[in-house]
């Protein structure tokens, strides 16, 4: 089963433009229908995405497994919100327009520095363009009233290694004295 997901996988990363179950399927050398048995497989793992063009679907892989596994509703998917909805700390995944994409403290999504700091605006010295500019991790320490925010960031980048979000963890610890 292995072997037929990783064909599938090389054929559409061979590919410029999206394809159907049977453009896969004649490619693979597979039966449509495992050929589309696979293609969901892969979908629930957030490897692949799809879109319907009128009665057919047209499949490419995903620019990021772990975004297209928030977004979907899979087993998977429920799972690693839970286990994420878990961890006191705030984590959040962000987009480049600062968008909250998914929150594990379930927020409504929103710019970052509405959710974070209640700000109408973004702030002046974004962290989070750093990560998108350099495409690195990076840590920071925000010392606010009462309040140390230490914060790590981590690019997500796509199969071509652009960054195209980024996971936030912001940890809150109360200052002594």
């Amino acid at each position: 089963m292995r072997g037929a997901q990783n064909k599938i996988i090389d054929v559409l990363r061979n590919k410029e433009i999206d394809l159907t179950i049977s453009q896969i399927a004649l490619e693979t050398k597979m039966d449509r229908h495992t050929a589309a048995k696979h293609l969901e497989s892969l979908k629930a793992k957030g490897l692949a995405e799809s879109r319907n063009i009128g009665k057919s679907k047209l499949w490419k892989l995903s620019k990021s497994p772990l975004l297209e596994a928030l977004k979907e509703d899979s087993p998977i998917s429920q799972e690693l919100k839970k286990m994420l909805g878990l961890i006191e700390d705030s984590i959040s995944i962000q987009g480049k327009d600062h968008e909250v994409i998914w929150h594990n403290q379930n927020k409504n999504a929103k710019k970052c520095h509405e959710v974070h700091w209640n700000k109408k605006e973004k702030c002046e010295t974004c962290p989070a363009e750093k990560v998108f500019e350099k495409g690195k991790p990076t840590k920071i320490t925000i010392t606010k009233k009462n309040e140390k925010n230490e914060i790590a960031m981590h690019p997500l980048k796509d199969r071509d290694g652009n960054t195209i979000a980024f996971i936030e963890i912001i940890k809150k610890t109360k200052k002594n004295g």
